[in-house]
């Protein structure tokens, strides 16, 4: 077996599924997709030229080297495979977490820089934490109300329902919704999130174009990391990157 399809599954059984892109070279390594702003289509593209392809082609160089060297054992040249590809990918992770961790703050701060109204009067088990305020704890005798009657619903109607409101900005179901107690939710976390997005799209639309260039930067990126530890015969370190 040689260098490029050397598989080390003693640190990770995890095998990415990354689906093909047209923006996918031969090795894998996407390019930034042309709608993404000038600025995140730089930091994808000189990540990749600059660091990542050119460490992948020095790894699998180093390793098809140490194959061939009969002057090792069969151990010998898989430690030494091992240990000089760990290298390089230590310093892949280092310089890719360097172009991630100020797109992520910015992320985070995107995704409170507008709170929109079905976040406001938050609750922590369903106790609210507001007094004196008449019109809140009417505001809050609705949402439970209204989660009364959708937790006996079947959870592909609450969906339905709580897409609705997302899109008719019907922000009082939406915080009924986002304020059910932790043991009685009304929608998982991953049907909460599209509920959320698609209320952030319709409704904060220029907030939803930023928010989605970041995610998409930082997806990009990840993909380009993962599938250099792929060329090198490694399973990525987190869950399957998907692009959109």
């Amino acid at each position: 077996m040689d260098a490029a399809t050397t598989t080390d599954t003693s640190t990770d059984t995890h095998t990415a599924t990354v689906p093909a892109t047209p923006f996918a070279d031969r090795h894998g390594f996407v390019a930034a997709p042309f709608d993404l702003p000038d600025e995140h289509r730089e930091r994808i593209d000189t990540l990749t030229a600059s660091a990542l392809r050119p460490a992948t082609t020095t790894a699998l160089e180093e390793m098809g080297k140490i194959a061939k060297d009969r002057t090792l054992s069969d151990v010998g040249r898989r430690t030494k495979r091992t240990e000089s590809r760990d290298r390089i990918l230590e310093a892949m992770d280092v310089v890719v977490q360097k172009q991630i961790k100020p797109l992520q703050r910015s992320l985070d701060y995107e995704l409170t820089r507008v709170v929109p109204e079905h976040r406001l009067y938050k609750t922590r088990d369903g106790v609210a934490r507001i007094s004196g305020d008449r019109a809140a704890a009417q505001d809050l005798a609705a949402q439970r109300e209204i989660r009364d009657r959708m937790l006996p619903l079947p959870a592909e109607k609450r969906l339905e329902i709580a897409r609705d409101a997302a899109r008719n900005d019907d922000v009082t179901t939406l915080r009924a919704i986002h304020g059910a107690p932790k043991s009685f939710p009304v929608l998982s976390a991953d049907e909460w999130n599209e509920v959320d997005r698609l209320h952030l799209e319709r409704h904060h639309p220029e907030q939803y174009r930023t928010v989605r260039d970041l995610e998409r930067t930082i997806q990009a990126i990840k993909w380009n990391l993962a599938t250099a530890r792929r060329a090198l015969g490694v399973s990525p370190t987190s869950d399957p990157v998907t692009l959109r």
